[in-house]
């Protein structure tokens, strides 16, 4: 009898494995996109977010190419926080203000996301 391929095709990334199951080792090893994560992507690509982006931009006299150093914080009005959807997903209900990439990034990891038991980021 002759013997059988047990290898198999990835469903997700299509390399051929061995493993159990359809998805290879790194495709299980990869995190799951969450909803929250999802809502973010459609939030900040919508037209209505780089218009609003390019309004506080300008707003604060940062020049066209200098745009893609800065990232638009959002603030609430009572100065509590950052963005939360919890709140408002609305952008206009909070104060907006540009920050540089480096500084809006650190603020972002220390303030507005939590971390998992693992010091991984979990969202909020």
């Amino acid at each position: 009898m002759p013997l059988r391929n047990r290898n198999k095709r990835c469903s997700k990334c299509g390399i051929t494995h061995s493993e159990k199951g359809e998805l290879c080792p790194s495709c299980k090893a990869q995190k799951p996109v969450s909803e929250w994560q999802k809502d973010k992507r459609r939030r900040y690509s919508s037209s209505e977010w780089k218009r609003i982006r390019a309004n506080v931009l300008s707003e604060y006299d940062i020049p066209q190419d200098e745009w893609h150093l800065y990232a638009v914080d959002h603030r609430k009005p009572d100065g509590s926080g950052g963005y939360d959807p919890t709140w408002s997903t609305n952008h206009e209900d909070y104060v907006l203000v540009p920050m540089l990439l480096t500084d809006h990034n650190r603020k972002t990891a220390n303030q507005d996301v939590f971390r998992d038991e693992n010091g991984r980021f979990v969202g909020k």
